[in-house]
């Protein structure tokens, strides 16, 4: 018995023996294993750090996304109020315009403004020569040919223009054109012609309303695109 308690203890004393002579042999090696076991240990944590930072970002986007879009539901009512608006004619915020829509649909909005502004003139002078032409009738009273103007205009509107309607009435307000200076200076005198101003009136009516057209479409355009659903990648 004792002799078999010897023998083992022997092994075990051998082979502690084998295990230290084996690593201050192998010390290179087992520094080489250590490193490489600390290195991918760094590997993998990096790569856990970038996962998490993924997932973190594509939180925030999303979040942000949230916000941008509750804000845009949130102008919803005004961006459309401001459309029906200039649709019906109102006036409306310049400065409205310009935070609730972008750049380009502001500009837009100035170019039509410009339209309106030359319209509005145009019916000015309209004004100033149906007020202002007079012409002396003979008998020492003055003669207003306005309303034989007006009839041959409202003939041409009811049984549509010809080259010969049309030829007559220029004709007609080519001879009772007038020059007038609204400020009284004689620098400041230009010529007024029925025919000449109404049609750049209708003109003007025609591009104005293409225009209006064109920054209604838009604020349409960028109102859906403000309130599109939300899409993630």
């Amino acid at each position: 018995m004792c002799e078999r308690i010897t023998l083992f203890f022997d092994c075990v004393f051998n082979f502690l023996n084998s295990v230290k002579e084996w690593i201050c042999n192998n010390q290179e090696t087992i520094s080489f294993v250590i490193d490489t076991l600390c290195m991918i240990a760094t590997v993998a944590a990096v790569i856990v750090a970038i996962c998490a930072n993924k997932t973190s970002s594509k939180s925030l986007k999303y979040s942000l996304k949230v916000q941008e879009q509750s804000k845009n539901v949130d102008l919803f009512d005004k961006r459309v109020s401001l459309a029906e608006d200039l649709k019906s004619g109102k006036s409306i915020s310049e400065l409205s315009l310009k935070l609730l829509f972008d750049d380009k649909i502001f500009e837009e909005y100035e170019e039509l403004k410009k339209v309106y502004e030359e319209k509005k003139a145009l019916e000015h002078d309209r004004s100033v020569y149906i007020q202002n032409v007079r012409e002396p009738d003979g008998a020492g009273g003055f003669y207003n040919p306005v309303e034989d103007i007006a009839e041959l205009e409202a003939k041409m509107e009811s049984y549509g223009k010809t080259e010969e309607s049309k030829k007559e009435f220029e004709e007609l307000c080519k001879k009772h054109q007038i020059y007038y200076s609204e400020s009284g200076n004689p620098e400041d005198t230009k010529c007024y012609n029925y025919s000449e101003i109404s049609e750049k009136i209708g003109n003007c009516t025609i591009k104005a309303k293409k225009q209006l057209d064109k920054v209604l479409e838009e604020m349409e355009e960028s109102i859906g695109d403000s309130i599109s659903s939300i899409k993630l990648k």
